[in-house]
């Protein structure tokens, strides 16, 4: 008989945007980004392709949610990362010192 596969760790707004049946584009007004960006930040913790979204993503996800998802809840089991992380596609347009590339 086979198993069941693992479960996998994901953000909580994951399960969220599961719960109520929602696509992805529905959450791009409400959370400012665009549903490629959501579906990202709501891959598996593991997968290097998941972004980890910065605080300002953190706290418009946590107002849309009416505090059902906060800012601790992008980060794994045992983090302690909370606020401090972050990863953002404007990152790309800076240089290694700092400065904003055109």
């Amino acid at each position: 008989m086979d198993q069941a596969p693992p479960i996998v760790d994901r953000p909580k707004l994951y399960g969220f945007i599961m719960a109520r049946n929602l696509q992805w584009r529905d959450c791009e007004a409400p959370l400012g980004r665009s549903h490629e960006y959501i579906r990202r930040v709501c891959l598996p913790f593991a997968d290097p392709k998941r972004i980890v979204p910065p605080a300002p993503f953190r706290k418009r996800a946590q107002d849309w949610t009416a505090g059902e998802i906060t800012p601790p809840d992008f980060d794994p089991p045992g983090s302690t990362n909370g606020l401090t992380g972050g990863q953002d596609f404007a990152d790309v347009s800076a240089d290694p010192a700092g400065r904003d590339v055109q």
